[in-house]
C-alpha cells in the first residue's frame, strides 16, 4: 500500500524504514515502545500525515512530526505531543524553540476544534513515558 497524498511513490514499509533508521541513527531508541503504537495504529490512512504543517522541513518523513500528527489525529494533542515534538526537534533539527512556540499557538486552535468533535486529548502511557524520559535529561 502507498502512503497516502504526500508520499504517493512511496510504500508504508519504505516510510518505516525511513522512520526507524532516524530513531536508530540519531540512538533514539527510548521512542520505540510509543513508536510502535503510532505506527500499529496506522492512522494515516483515515487521518492524514502530513509532516511538519506550517514549518519548512529539512527532513520528511521525520520521527518529531510523525509522532506528533499522531496525538492530534488519534486523541486531539497536548502539551505532551507538544513537548515532545520541542525536544526531537532539539535533537534533529535547528531552530526548536521558534517551531515550539509555533505549535503551542497553533495547536492551541487544533486542541479547541479536536475537543469540539469529542476528542479528549489524553495521552497514551508510552507518550507520557517518553515525555517523562526527556523531561529528565
Amino acid at each position: 500500500m502507498y502512503f497516502g497524498n504526500i508520499y504517493p511513490y512511496f510504500t508504508e514499509e519504505e516510510i518505516r524504514t525511513a522512520l526507524l533508521r532516524q530513531i536508530n541513527t540519531y540512538n533514539l531508541i527510548f521512542l520505540m515502545p510509543v513508536f510502535n503504537e503510532a505506527w500499529d495504529s496506522k492512522f494515516w490512512r483515515d487521518k492524514g500525515y502530513d509532516g511538519a504543517t506550517f514549518i519548512q522541513d529539512k527532513t520528511h518523513p521525520s520521527i518529531d512530526a510523525f509522532l506528533h500528527d499522531w496525538g492530534y489525529r488519534i486523541y486531539g494533542g497536548n502539551k505532551y505531543d507538544d513537548y515532545v515534538f520541542y525536544k526531537l526537534q532539539k535533537i534533529l533539527k535547528d531552530k526548536a524553540k521558534r517551531n515550539y512556540v509555533g505549535v503551542r499557538l497553533g495547536g492551541f486552535v487544533l486542541r479547541m476544534k479536536n475537543r469540539m468533535k469529542g476528542k479528549n486529548g489524553s495521552s497514551t502511557d508510552n507518550l507520557k513515558a517518553v515525555y517523562n524520559y526527556l523531561k529528565a535529561l
